[in-house]
């Protein structure tokens, strides 16, 4: 339906005026077009102005530039391998990709898409200000983190580093992907991303499923 609309305002936009935007045609038509209005429900204007801005730049690029499959990606981690695999990307794109991918991976599969792009030296193919973001994460998780903290038993999160420790007592310590799973769950449990058992099973789970699928990728 906004496919048409947009057709229909541009048609109507360049009938008026030759030299019409199709750009301000498409954003005109999308915010008439959003259903949410008719609900009376509040439209988030930079996030529209974010959405048009993306797909306009797509629409821009050629059918065989990869930049267009990375963005046309519906799931992040397939960006972020898209992305990875793609060396003709300019480092402005490829940081891009991969700082809007770890906003939006979940606990466990950022963590494991941070030892890649480190292990794959891609880290170098980010500007210096996504590098530094991806390397504080990449720290804690080349290095057993050191922490204290008081916790009362009856608490969610004593639970939850109860089931933290049930886990990694199963890791084979002589396997360095362990170590690495260990400090990713550790790292995400400080900084208090994981409060109860079920996100504990689910980011141990993210982590090592994540790790072999890049790895082999």
């Amino acid at each position: 339906m906004l496919w048409r609309s947009v057709r229909a305002v541009l048609a109507a936009a360049q009938a008026l005026d030759p030299g019409a935007s199709a750009s301000d045609a498409a954003l005109l038509a999308l915010r008439s077009g959003l259903p949410q209005r008719a609900q009376g429900l509040a439209v988030p204007e930079a996030k529209v102005l974010a959405a048009h801005r993306e797909a306009m730049r797509v629409a821009e690029l050629e059918d065989d530039d990869p930049l267009r499959a990375i963005l046309c990606a519906t799931e992040p981690l397939e960006r972020f391998m898209l992305a990875t695999a793609a060396g003709s990307l300019t480092k402005r794109d490829f940081s891009g990709v991969v700082a809007d991918v770890l906003a939006q991976l979940s606990d466990g599969v950022r963590e494991a898409a941070i030892v890649h792009i480190f292990e794959t030296g891609a880290v170098g193919r980010l500007n210096a200000a996504v590098a530094a973001q991806a390397g504080e994460t990449y720290r804690e998780l080349a290095t057993p983190p050191k922490f204290s903290q008081a916790m009362h038993a009856t608490q969610p999160r004593y639970k939850a580093w109860s089931r933290v420790k049930e886990l990694l007592s199963r890791l084979d310590p002589s396997e360095p992907r362990a170590h690495l799973q260990a400090n990713a769950m550790a790292s995400l449990f400080v900084r208090e991303r994981l409060l109860s058992p079920e996100a504990v099973d689910a980011a141990f789970a993210a982590f090592a499923e994540t790790d072999q699928l890049l790895r082999a990728s």
